[in-house]
């Protein structure tokens, strides 16, 4: 497999679930101003989008969109590794919390403040309504868990709780601590000592040019 990301992106999501997997994969980065890759080739021949993640699959096709992109890697990974088996209730839920993380956090709310070249209000009025808008998005994840020592979608790691990791970063842009959602706090915190966390965060930190 043949991953394309951008250091500290949503792609972290996808870099995440394939280490923790312990598939075989290649790391492309991509530089998404200049839309080329690492090695000089046109990103838009790759994702026509021109955004990441894309994994380009060993069947011959490349998946773009953060749920295809995880949801794949996790049908390739060991049974019930990343995700439950397909047509099963807690795949069902899965999905849901995949679908929730990339259209209510990722598009909604932090996408928007993250890549916006002007905002409709001035900077910080126009981030003090994002923050509003993210406190019920956070609500609703706090209720998903069961207790401090559980994950998203129950008591084992999938890649909804991989999702979740670059969205939690990206909170702290908004000004926005996560008190308020104390299991939400404590999985943030055990998702970062996590081994496939730390090796990811390590390796894209390294590759990371702000601005």
């Amino acid at each position: 497999m043949q991953l394309y990301a951008n250091p500290l992106a949503c792609s972290l999501a996808s870099h995440i679930s394939l280490i923790e997997s312990g598939q075989a994969f290649d790391l492309h980065w991509v530089d998404l101003k200049a839309q080329r890759t690492a090695d000089g080739r046109d990103y838009r021949a790759i994702n026509p989008k021109g955004m990441v993640p894309a994994l380009s699959l060993d069947e011959g096709y490349t998946l773009t969109e953060n749920v295809a992109v995880l949801l794949a890697i996790a049908d390739r990974a060991a049974p019930g590794q990343l995700a439950p088996a397909a047509g099963t209730g807690a795949r069902d839920q899965v999905l849901e919390l995949l679908s929730f993380i990339a259209t209510e956090l990722h598009a909604r709310v932090l996408g928007p403040w993250l890549t916006a070249k002007s905002t409709p209000l001035p900077a910080e009025a126009y981030a003090a309504h994002l923050a509003e808008l993210l406190r019920p998005r956070l609500d609703y994840l706090e209720a998903q868990l069961e207790g401090e020592d559980s994950y998203l979608a129950g008591p084992r790691f999938t890649v909804a709780d991989a999702y979740l990791v670059p969205m939690l970063t990206w909170v702290r842009h908004l000004r926005v601590r996560l008190d308020d959602w104390p299991k939400l706090a404590a999985l943030y915190t055990r998702l970062q000592s996590r081994p496939s966390v730390q090796r990811a965060m390590k390796i894209e930190l390294q590759q990371y040019r702000p601005g």
